[in-house]
């Protein structure tokens, strides 16, 4: 009371220059942690808010109809998340269902998006480039003036290197990466994945992993 204030709003009420100053907390969502945005009209959404000093990004993972697909602003469509997988460099079935789990319970529940990936005939990272190439909302090739280069010189191997540098700018970007090695964002995806289908088998409680739970949101002063 001495410093006439409130003895029961310490530190956050000022009057500087003469006017009245207040500071208000913000609520933010935690960073660079997994939530479940629960079931949607669209299905259930498994989400990481990436930030880091360079790059902030937000990554969500679709479960819809038995598949897993990944929802990005980028893209005209939802990607099949093996194609994503794929566009990687991770092309062997058996690699990709280790990065989800060891368990065949597990891989029974991934199966369904290794079919839909054989149905679209794309078995290579060049063929899974190409495809999230065709399904980009704005094109990025255009032609070169270094290069000379036109949409018809452009290669395969043209369109893997960008797609990748893409991914790599807006997928889990939090994860730091070396020489376009995308194994470990590739374990972060087979864990949100595993976590959706441990969520839908109810093995894991959706209390804390909500986005409204106490443990995921911040505070932080403008």
């Amino acid at each position: 009371m001495k410093l006439k204030e409130c003895p029961h709003d310490p530190g956050g009420y000022f009057i500087i220059n003469g006017s009245e100053k207040v500071i208000l907390m913000q609520e933010q969502m935690s960073k660079n942690r997994i939530i479940v945005e629960g079931d949607t009209s669209k299905g259930m959404i498994c989400s990481v808010t990436s930030s880091s000093a360079q790059t902030k990004s937000k990554t969500n993972i679709l479960l819809k109809d038995g598949r897993f697909f990944l929802q990005h602003n980028s893209f005209t469509v939802d990607v099949p998340i093996v194609i994503l997988f794929k566009a990687m460099g991770i092309t062997a079935d058996k690699e990709i269902l280790q990065y989800v789990g060891r368990e065949q319970a597990i891989w029974a529940k991934v199966v369904p998006s290794l079919k839909q990936c054989i149905d679209a005939k794309i078995h290579t990272t060049q063929d899974a480039c190409r495809w999230l190439q065709s399904k980009l909302r704005q094109p990025r090739f255009r032609p070169s003036r270094s290069t000379g280069k036109t949409g018809a010189d452009i290669t395969d191997r043209d369109v893997q290197v960008d797609i990748q540098r893409m991914l790599r700018d807006i997928l889990i970007t939090h994860i730091p990466m070396e020489k376009m090695n995308f194994s470990v964002r590739a374990l972060f995806l087979g864990q949100m994945v595993r976590y959706l289908i441990l969520l839908a088998d109810g093995k894991i409680p959706r209390g804390g992993t909500h986005r409204g739970g106490l443990g995921h949101p911040r505070l932080s002063s403008p």
